[in-house]
């Protein structure tokens, strides 16, 4: 849509070209300015009280189109405006975005990434874990575009040969619930179980097809056992059970002997907690 917006209100991410915007209501239309919102098309969908930020694919398609919008010669004379309301979840993914496009597209650091929105600094409201409890820690925009530019810095993630249909394929859980954290080297996945149940989890027979395919030959399990871990070992995958509480910290022991195996695994390693959350996360 056409739009505009008062100079005060905006954030200019490109002298002259480019702001994001956070308002009550959407820009007055006026000549030479497109505004485009995402806040109903790129949505975060939350296991209990969290609410971002936006996975990975999901970043990777809004710097995609922005890439395109940017470049489109039909908009070539316009300001072009990302807008999103003033409520708290979508304003902090929509800055999270903006922070990534800048991190990913136009190759500016995230410490310059954030500070452009300076005036936000107090204002966003930090993400939290996927529980309905009290977040004992924040996670701010902020971190989350340090965390983007170091995975970019480790080759973790490329603009270029990343393969978002993949991705967005095996993120859906009748297709696995899994994704690589690490390419090459780690996958989070959702916990196997012993029989399919409502919700379409897959058991161990399912994944061993596509853990061969994905060159992984280690399992290591966090939570109580819900399937037959012989059912990976006979496929010839390995399999490690590391348990600990869900919403603890890991014993020492149980850190030293997981970077250990991660040291000595020559294959790729899956991981896994109850949803491959939590506990997989923190390891």
């Amino acid at each position: 849509k056409k739009g505009s917006e008062t100079d005060n209100k905006s954030i200019e991410i490109i002298h002259n070209r480019l702001y994001w915007i956070s308002d009550k209501n959407p820009p007055k239309s006026r000549t030479h300015a497109f505004y485009f919102c995402i806040d109903n098309d790129l949505v975060y969908e939350p296991f209990f009280a969290d609410f971002g930020p936006l996975d990975l694919g999901k970043v990777h398609l809004f710097c995609k189109e922005l890439e395109k919008l940017i470049n489109d010669q039909q908009y070539s004379t316009y300001k072009i405006y990302h807008y999103t309301s003033l409520d708290y979840a979508k304003q902090a993914n929509a800055a999270f975005l903006m922070g990534a496009f800048m991190i990913i597209i136009l190759k500016r650091p995230a410490r310059e990434a954030w500070s452009v929105f300076a005036p936000y600094h107090n204002k966003f409201t930090p993400f939290r874990d996927a529980t309905m409890g009290t977040c004992a820690y924040k996670c701010t925009v902020e971190h989350c575009l340090n965390g983007l530019d170091l995975a970019i810095k480790l080759g973790w993630y490329d603009y270029k040969t990343f393969d978002v249909v993949e991705y967005q394929h095996y993120e859906k859980v009748e297709n696995g619930d899994l994704n690589w954290t690490v390419p090459g080297k780690f996958i989070s996945f959702s916990g196997p179980l012993n029989v399919t149940d409502k919700y379409g989890s897959f058991t161990p027979d399912d994944y061993v097809p596509i853990f061969k395919k994905m060159g992984v030959s280690l399992v290591i399990r966090l939570n109580k056992p819900q399937y037959d871990r012989k059912k990976f070992i006979k496929a010839g995958i390995k399999h490690l059970d590391l348990y600990f509480l869900d919403g603890s910290t890991p014993k020492d022991s149980i850190v030293e002997e997981f970077l250990k195996a991660a040291e000595a695994e020559k294959g790729a390693i899956a991981i896994h907690c109850k949803a491959g959350l939590g506990r997989t996360g923190s390891l």
